[in-house]
């Protein structure tokens, strides 16, 4: 007990020596030119770094005065660390004295993931540093998410079409010239992309239920279960030589859950870019990564896997009835088995190809379509 309590005696002195150097920091900032930016994505050592660490590789090759911020646990660290030296910043709640005079020259702060610290209080109080978040993707089908984005949390928020944005002023108090109008930063990165093979993408979105209930017993894992194992499924992949790959939502990886199926390779959540890029058709129930086959123009199978599921908890079921009310603007919303494998049929005859007409809703969703992270750098006055 003792220790324990000399070790919350010495983290209040951290606590109160941080909270002393920030404001220090902003009292200081008047005097100082602002022309540095950093970038962040989340930390959580089974995702990976996409959306800032791509606008800040950009922001790098146009000559911006740019440091991406990380932890030193990260696998990524010492790769990203030898490639930009310098540049890279190892992260830390509490300010590390040598990092001191940056901030006294930081102009903007472009984050791609939630984080509560005192430096996430420091940054959006501080009226000389714009506090930007990339979004975590399209939001579209979840609104739970707008207890932490709203203006109370950011000063700026990255949107990529009109109806997110509306979503963003009325459930996220934001104004409009408070929204950056672009899309997700490593859309760029998928652009020109002639390696797609014929493989299947399948990912579903975290189930905050799990946190309290034995995921065996959820319909979650039954019904992807059975389609994974699906004998009639596979002999069609069979036959016309397509494979299925699918990824395990970060959350189930931190809490040591993992499905083990047959006949299906179950890729590493590093690995999720690869098989956005590489994969000829997506199946998902409410991931945000149905926008980056959306921005490639192919085919997405919305299967809401547990939608009669009423053991979930009120969050996600309030989660599925929103998502459901964009079915009307959306593309193939399937609620069983039996309709998804026919739409698997569908587009596997197609050569995965989509009509026309299937392509013109798609491309609704994004303001930008080309050179998206040089219109993010411009829109915020850094080109």
């Amino acid at each position: 007990m003792f220790i324990l309590n000399v070790f919350m005696c010495l983290k209040d002195i951290v606590d109160s020596i941080s909270m002393l150097v920030y404001a220090l920091i902003e009292n200081l900032q008047p005097f100082f030119e602002k022309n540095i930016v950093f970038f962040m994505d989340t930390q959580k050592r089974y995702t990976e770094l996409i959306d800032a660490y791509s606008l800040f590789e950009k922001a790098v090759e146009k000559g911006i005065d740019s440091y991406y911020l990380m932890s030193s646990e990260h696998p990524s660290y010492k790769n990203i660390k030898e490639k930009y030296r310098n540049r890279v910043i190892e992260f830390s709640d509490y300010i590390n004295f040598k990092h001191f005079f940056k901030f006294l020259h930081l102009k903007k702060f472009i984050n791609s993931f939630g984080f509560n610290s005192y430096l996430s209080d420091f940054l959006y109080k501080n009226k000389y540093i714009d506090f930007v978040y990339l979004n975590h993707g399209v939001t579209l089908l979840k609104d739970s998410i707008f207890e932490i984005y709203n203006s109370k949390v950011f000063n700026k928020f990255l949107v990529s079409n009109d109806v997110e944005a509306q979503m963003f002023i009325e459930k996220g108090g934001f104004k409009e010239e408070e929204l950056v109008k672009a899309t997700m930063p490593h859309f760029d990165l998928l652009k020109d992309n002639n390696d797609t093979q014929r493989s299947i993408f399948v990912f579903f979105k975290w189930r905050m239920s799990f946190d309290n209930m034995n995921y065996k017993d959820s319909l979650y894992y039954k019904n992807l279960k059975s389609l994974i194992e699906n004998t009639v499924l596979h002999e069609i992949l069979k036959n016309n030589n397509v494979k299925l790959n699918i990824a395990l939502h970060h959350c189930l990886r931190e809490r040591n859950i993992n499905f083990n199926f047959e006949n299906v390779n179950v890729v590493d959540s590093t690995q999720i870019s690869e098989c956005i890029r590489t994969s000829a058709m997506l199946i998902t129930d409410y991931s945000s990564i149905w926008a980056d086959f959306y921005f490639q123009n192919k085919p997405v199978i919305f299967y809401r896997i547990d939608n009669d599921d009423k053991n979930l908890d009120e969050r996600d079921i309030h989660n599925m009835e929103f998502a459901n009310k964009s079915n009307d603007i959306l593309t193939n919303i399937v609620y069983n088995e039996e309709n998804t494998i026919d739409l698997i049929k569908k587009y596997i005859n197609s050569d995965f190809k989509i009509d026309e007409t299937e392509r013109q809703i798609q491309d609704k969703f994004f303001y930008v379509k080309e050179n998206v992270r040089e219109k993010i750098l411009e829109s915020e006055g850094l080109l």
